[in-house]
């Protein structure tokens, strides 16, 4: 009996030393998140991100936030994601503030820990477009690596560093010419239209019907033109396109002159039917010594402009209930995506939607939205076989896709503002992300180590009284 008790004590020290080698590794995921040392040994413990800090000086935060990212933008970002759940609201103004300071390290921060997290990426994009900033894959010419379709060179000229078109199947001589119009077609005048200074601009191109335009709206108040550039497709039927890539490059000094804000950037269409511009974020993709480049998913080709302001756009749309109709779908077979879409304005806006696949840009689409109103949208995907990342805007999904001819499990709905995810437990304001599945690990190993400690130590005293 007494051998017993010291086998069973032995037992009860393995479950110990499991308990000190296992859980301390998930619980310093947890710590991580509240306090850390940067890479070049600046401290983020002291960063204030906390919400109260931020609405007391929201300048001082920003500075602080900028000079932290660029130190280390993992642990930055692990606290911004805890800001976004916390008052998103709050967290976009200080983080618009700091992309003045150091748009580069923001924009780490971001996808290290915002971009990483479906629950915070929603609430954040509520108030912050993600579209200047969300990380995206280049796409590569060649056979879309996520999609069907194929991606091919067709121009660059200019300030257009690179024109690249989605195609159903390879054009003959796919090429997109790129025209510089000089800024000088632009003209102003006094119009006592709601007490408002409108520009318009002067452009004698032939339209379609062969008739000459003249005297076409500017731009808003607020945004100055860095360029204006005709792009011009051959060589593949327009209803081949599935999705345009631009990436354009503004010259850094315009942007400093003007005081342009980095996240201002618009790649931006005029519509003629309903004769207005439509405004389309850019995203920022890197820069060099006199250039600052960024990049555009385009559903089409017409004359666009470069625009930039002074601040930041605030969203103009809302993307709600993102869903897939299957979960789980075949190679080569059709995937409908969903989402509504609602006009956040009191003035019609045509927002260009682009769906991702595993960031890359897979297809888009121009959508007419009139003061206040929603509707429904719909994509068409034909996914390659794997696990993929599903994105519209500030929502994100999962998609299964088998090989070609499997039958695929009929699957539900995505979640909406969580993407997937289920309901975070209330944790007090902890962040616990990643915590739970390590833990759980951790105490389901020390509870199996005990059971075959005590199981041998019977066995032992069993087969010695046998004897």
């Amino acid at each position: 009996m007494f051998k017993l008790v010291r086998v069973s004590i032995a037992a009860v020290a393995v479950v110990a030393v499991a308990t000190v080698l296992l859980l301390p590794g998930a619980a310093r995921q947890t710590t991580v998140e509240a306090s850390g040392q940067g890479a070049a040994g600046a401290s983020t413990s002291t960063l204030p991100l906390d919400i109260e800090a931020i609405k007391a000086d929201p300048s001082a935060a920003a500075k602080a936030l900028a000079a932290a990212a660029a130190a280390d933008a993992a642990t930055v970002g692990a606290l911004l994601v805890s800001a976004a759940k916390s008052d998103p609201e709050a967290a976009a103004q200080v983080l618009n503030l700091a992309a003045r300071q150091d748009p580069d390290a923001v924009g780490q921060a971001l996808a290290a820990g915002p971009a990483n997290d479906p629950e915070a990426l929603a609430a954040l994009g509520e108030f912050l477009p993600v579209t200047s900033w969300l990380p995206e894959q280049a796409p590569l010419e060649g056979l879309s690596r996520s999609s069907l379709g194929v991606w091919e060179k067709a121009g660059s000229q200019g300030a257009i560093d690179l024109v690249l078109v989605k195609l159903t199947k390879p054009g003959r001589r796919s090429d997109v010419a790129v025209t510089a119009l000089p800024l000088g077609i632009l003209s102003q005048f006094q119009e006592r239209t709601a007490g408002a200074t409108e520009r318009r601009l002067e452009d004698s191109t032939p339209t379609s019907a062969g008739t000459l335009r003249s005297k076409l709206p500017a731009p808003p108040v607020g945004e100055l033109v860095a360029a204006l550039i005709r792009l011009t497709p051959s060589g593949f039927p327009v209803l081949d396109l599935i999705a345009g890539h631009v990436t354009f490059s503004v010259e850094k000094s315009w942007l400093d002159e003007n005081g342009i804000h980095p996240w201002s950037i618009k790649f931006s269409v005029y519509d003629l039917e309903q004769r207005y511009w439509q405004l389309s974020s850019a995203k920022r993709v890197r820069e060099d010594a006199e250039r600052v480049y960024y990049s555009a998913v385009v559903p089409a080709f017409s004359t666009w402009a470069v625009l930039g302001s002074e601040e930041p756009p605030a969203p103009s749309f809302r993307v709600d209930d993102l869903a897939i109709a299957a979960e789980q779908a075949s190679e080569g077979e059709p995937v409908s995506v969903e989402a509504r879409i609602t006009n956040l304005t009191e003035e019609q806006i045509a927002p260009i939607l682009a769906v991702y696949l595993d960031s890359i840009a897979d297809s888009a689409q121009r959508v007419v939205l009139g003061p206040g109103e929603a509707r429904t949208v719909t994509f068409e995907l034909q996914p390659r076989e794997g696990v993929h990342e599903v994105r519209l805007d500030r929502l994100t999904a999962e998609l299964t896709v088998g090989p070609a001819g499997a039958a695929p499990a009929g699957g539900a709905p995505a979640d909406d503002a969580a993407a997937g995810a289920a309901p975070a437990a209330d944790t007090g304001g902890q962040s616990t992300d990643g915590a739970g599945a390590p833990v759980g690990i951790a105490v389901g190993a020390a509870v199996a180590i005990a059971v075959i400690a005590v199981a041998v130590a019977v066995f032992y005293l069993r087969r010695r009284a046998s004897r």
